[in-house]
């Protein structure tokens, strides 16, 4: 008797939650700039000329699906499933005796995302409604890339290899990240729209083998806007 009577006190205390909340649907699309916090010894392999190292954003896009659950005026919920583009973009030179050798790797990495973060209403400006976003994004590989450019004074050399992901000491990345997400979103009041801007960190390291000194870390900043429709 005691057990039922907690359990209906829970559900009367739940009920204003569920009796108010709306979901709703958007497909969404975005720009993602992206690039890989990398150790040292990854930098070394990755881009062996050290003389003039730079790892740069590499320019990507984002697209999907996604669902919100509006728990109250407030807080709401929101998942989905995102194509989502990460990689980097590393450049490396070093001249002697007067010829001058670049190194340029691209690396594209296509992954399959799944958000599931939240997002709480912070205040009203202009004709959008402002929210704080944030959680945590699983990541599972798709694809990818990288494309080495190496240039000997006027003779240019390009090749592309295909990524491997896996969890063995013999593939290049693991087939899935995980990451936490943080950002702002701007509703608007006159359309169902909603935009985002996101800092996405990884958490974990991408590299299969856990040796200490080999890291890359995806780090990426993205924009994306989502057209929503109700449903009843």
């Amino acid at each position: 008797m005691k057990k039922l009577t907690f359990g209906l006190l829970i559900m009367c205390g739940l009920s204003p939650l569920f009796s108010f909340a709306q979901l709703r649907v958007a497909p969404t699309f975005g720009i993602n700039f992206a690039t890989a916090q990398l150790s040292d010894e990854a930098k070394e392999a990755l881009a062996p000329i050290d003389e003039s190292y730079k790892n740069k954003l590499i320019t990507s896009f984002q697209i999907g699906a996604i669902g919100e659950y509006a728990l109250n005026d407030v807080l709401s919920l929101q998942s989905g499933l995102i194509l989502n583009g990460k990689g980097t973009h590393l450049k490396a030179s070093l001249s002697a005796f007067g010829v001058t050798l670049e190194s340029a790797n691209k690396v594209r990495l296509t992954y399959l995302s799944l958000p599931l973060t939240a997002k709480y209403y912070l205040m009203e400006t202009d004709g959008f409604l402002l929210s704080g976003w944030g959680g945590l994004v699983l990541d599972f590989a798709v694809a990818g890339k990288i494309k080495n450019v190496t240039q000997v004074g006027d003779e240019k050399e390009t090749n592309t290899e295909t990524i491997s992901f896996g969890s063995s000491t013999n593939d290049d990345l693991k087939g899935s990240d995980v990451s936490l997400t943080l950002g702002v979103t701007a509703d608007s009041q006159d359309l169902p729209l909603q935009l985002k801007f996101a800092l996405v960190q990884g958490l974990i390291n991408a590299f299969p083998y856990d040796e200490g000194e080999y890291s890359w870390r995806n780090f990426g900043i993205n924009l994306s806007a989502a057209y929503f429709f109700e449903l009843d």
